[in-house]
């Protein structure tokens, strides 16, 4: 498909697609638990970052990613400063600062691989996260100052994620606060991912 086809694809339909390379992926529909988790964390950022800096935004929101030819749709991303689009389509963003993956079974290998290494090309993403919505468990990758990057797992819910970049952390219990049927993570075990 090309990316003409994809992008009227994407304006006539009530789904949402991704496309890569002229591949294009039907994305499936969002559980309870995987919206409540958005809700939460939309929440969570906007009421802690300064008004006009940042903007927080659902997973409606395209992010065209040029040096890989994608459009994907993370499930929040965060654009500080003036937010800029992709030449190819007026509403696809090509500047995002933080993106938030919640990850579902049956994406989650895709979420993991093929998006996470899509999104590392981005040179303004200054962090990537991928949760997972039936236990309190996360991975956040945070942009160092020299262009490496640093890895940290999150467990429970008495901690806190930090956005070194937004200059904000929130805790764990807002991310999942009301989420039903949570387990309880196996904390850093050999067995946790």
């Amino acid at each position: 498909m090309t990316i003409k086809e994809y992008l009227a694809l994407e304006e006539s339909s009530r789904e949402k697609f991704e496309f890569s390379q002229g591949l294009v992926w039907a994305m499936s529909g969002a559980t309870p638990n995987h919206a409540l988790i958005s809700g939460n964390l939309a929440r969570e950022i906007g009421s802690r970052i300064k008004p006009g800096d940042c903007r927080v935004y659902g997973g409606e929101l395209r992010v065209r990613i040029e040096k890989v030819d994608s459009f994907l749709h993370p499930d929040l991303t965060v654009v500080c400063g003036k937010s800029e689009y992709s030449s190819l389509d007026k509403h696809s963003i090509i500047n995002p600062t933080v993106i938030i993956e919640i990850l579902s079974p049956s994406t989650e290998r895709y979420d993991r691989f093929d998006k996470f290494d899509k999104y590392m090309t981005i040179p303004t993403l200054t962090q990537l996260v991928m949760i997972r919505q039936e236990k309190p468990f996360l991975h956040s990758y945070s942009k160092r100052e020299d262009g490496t990057w640093s890895f940290e797992k999150l467990a429970g819910l008495d901690g806190f994620l930090k956005f070194t970049s937004l200059g904000i952390e929130i805790p764990l219990s807002g991310i999942y606060l009301d989420v039903e049927n949570l387990l309880s993570p196996m904390y850093f075990s050999d067995q946790e991912e």
